[in-house]
């Protein structure tokens, strides 16, 4: 069953990462500390954490290696990936100065083609 507890609290707000971490318990707010919410955007090789939207349990954490009719694939190491829904999570980038980059790279270009 797919109840989303937070979903009326988080509605038309612009800070969901500290309202979230009110509800997590301390392993995974200190997970959360280096990254930020993304509701929409997304470019590949952005480094990604995923928190089911129903538990809020952290599922996974790696690199988008696609973006495919609305589904998104995460590489999660050398021989694993999976497919997610996005809107069934709770999606948190990380961004190092590289990939900052690399990000403003995709950005550019997607507005080029």
């Amino acid at each position: 069953m797919d109840i989303e507890p937070l979903k009326n609290l988080l509605k038309n707000r612009d800070d969901i990462k500290e309202i979230l971490i009110n509800f997590l318990p301390n392993e995974d707010k200190q997970k959360l500390n280096h990254w930020r919410y993304e509701g929409k955007t997304f470019y590949i090789n952005d480094r990604i954490l995923c928190m089911k939207k129903n538990t809020l349990e952290i599922e996974c954490n790696g690199r988008i290696s696609y973006i495919n009719n609305g589904m998104i694939g995460i590489s999660l190491s050398k021989y694993r990936n999976i497919c997610i829904d996005p809107k069934k999570y709770y999606l948190f980038i990380r961004n190092k100065s590289e990939d900052i980059k690399k990000r403003d790279f995709m950005k550019q270009l997607l507005e080029v083609l």
